[in-house]
């Protein structure tokens, strides 16, 4: 029996079989744009929205709901972009791009009028119906509302409270004794302390202690790995504490050059490593935002998420990877035990024996695979030259080009196969 036949016979027994969901998920679900439009805890869900830049913090949720919800409960966050477990938080919405994210935006509010509106608590600004905070201006602009007069203010960072007599917005860069006055809504952020990441601030910058030089991200939290808690003044502090403690570790911004490490315990963030030449072993990564070039590692136990890796050159065993953004080139993996979620591969030279893959957006071109145990589903394939063997194959939407497949056991559901030049032995 032909290859194409045999696909043919398969996709139509098995065409009532959908794609596997991609994450394990409560009752909200972009697969198949299940939710897209519904609404939860004030947020709309946009399946497939992944809105550019102003991003906030990243959470880690076992659920799209629980990434919503760390959203709500964040200061200034109005939209998500959830992949995987990775819960992207942003802080404002513009431009967007279209992928397989799972999005949720911020439901517009409600107008705020008074009386109503009064001791209500909108974007951190505590509502004060006929109340003026005298003095203290930065600016003024006029504004339609006075939902539109807080979010001016919340856009200029020296901006701490408004009071807003219709239809112009006085923002106001220190909140002085409240006075009575009909005519004027007030509204304030809570008193903060001065210092690092004061009055809402969410930028980056450095600081140094005990001889330590820390890289300060204000509205990011880095979950999990906890190794004592202490009660401090401010922030500054607590820096001062971690420096003393050889066991507190805080994440690896940048690194032009790894030469050798034996073991690495934990790493709960890189920014950026240029060249890592050897690494024996590595027990946990939480995040990997930009490697360029991985020479050599034996040995990875679990890694959380990884934006860009570039060019990695040989891993001999991966046991888990949860999220994979985009990897540009793969020259030689020897075994990989389970890939939980591939977003984008741009070219896989060699692998050797592949475990397990949950999910695979999109890859490239495939030059050679040893031997696949188990894949459950892959959205798009552009090219595949070789692959000797695959036990089992859950569903692919779709392959461009498949050069030549030696053998495989079993095949669930093939939506589309372009074009093949050689199929081998194979039992379906």
């Amino acid at each position: 029996m032909s290859f194409r036949r045999t696909v043919l016979i398969t996709s139509l027994l098995h065409l009532a079989n959908a794609a596997p969901a991609v994450q394990n998920t409560g009752a909200l679900s972009c697969v198949n744009s299940a939710s897209n439009g519904q609404s939860y805890n004030g947020f709309v869900v946009q399946c497939g929205i992944d809105y550019n830049g102003n991003d906030l913090g990243l959470a880690w949720t076992s659920t799209f709901e629980q990434c919503i919800n760390t959203c709500a409960a964040t200061s200034g966050c109005v939209d998500v972009s959830y992949a995987g477990t990775a819960c992207y938080m942003k802080s404002g919405i513009g431009s967007y791009s279209t992928n397989s994210v799972w999005g949720a935006r911020k439901a517009a509010a409600a107008t705020l009028t008074c009386p109503s509106a009064s001791g209500k608590v909108y974007d951190g600004f505590t509502i004060a119906c006929g109340t003026d905070y005298p003095g203290g201006d930065l600016s003024n602009f006029y504004a339609g509302s006075l939902n539109a007069c807080l979010d001016g203010c919340k856009s200029n960072s020296q901006c701490l409270g408004v009071a807003y007599a219709a239809p112009y917005c006085y923002m106001k860069s220190t909140i002085n004794s409240p006075s009575s006055n009909a005519a004027i809504i007030g509204a304030a952020l809570p008193p903060s302390h001065t210092g690092l990441c004061a009055n809402g601030n969410t930028g980056t910058t450095t600081y140094s202690a005990g001889g330590k030089s820390f890289n300060v991200h204000c509205g990011w939290d880095y979950y999990g790995y906890d190794i004592s808690n202490l009660q401090t003044k401010d922030l500054e502090t607590c820096i001062s504490a971690c420096s003393a403690n050889a066991q507190c570790k805080a994440h690896i911004e940048h690194i032009e050059h790894i030469e050798h490490i034996e073991h690495i315990e934990h790493i709960q963030y890189i920014q950026n490593i240029k060249h890592i030449q050897y690494i024996k072993h590595i027990k946990h990564i939480q995040y990997i935002k930009h490697i360029k070039h991985i020479e050599h590692i034996e040995h990875i136990k679990h890694i959380e998420h990884i934006q860009y890796i570039e060019h990695i050159e040989h891993i001999e065993h991966i046991e888990h990877i949860e999220h994979i953004e985009r990897i540009q080139y793969f020259e030689h993996i020897e075994h990989i035990e389970r890939i939980q979620y591939f977003e984008h591969i741009e070219r896989i030279q060699y692998f050797e024996h592949i475990e397990r893959i949950q999910y695979v957006e999109h890859i490239e071109r495939i030059q050679y695979v040893e031997h696949i145990k188990h894949i459950k589903h892959v959205k798009h394939v552009k090219h595949v030259k070789h692959v000797k063997h695959i036990d089992s194959f859950d569903s692919f939407d779709s392959i461009d080009n498949i050069n030549s497949i030696a053998a495989f056991n079993y095949v669930h559901f093939v939506a589309h196969i372009h074009h093949e030049h050689h199929a081998g032995q194979h039992d379906i």
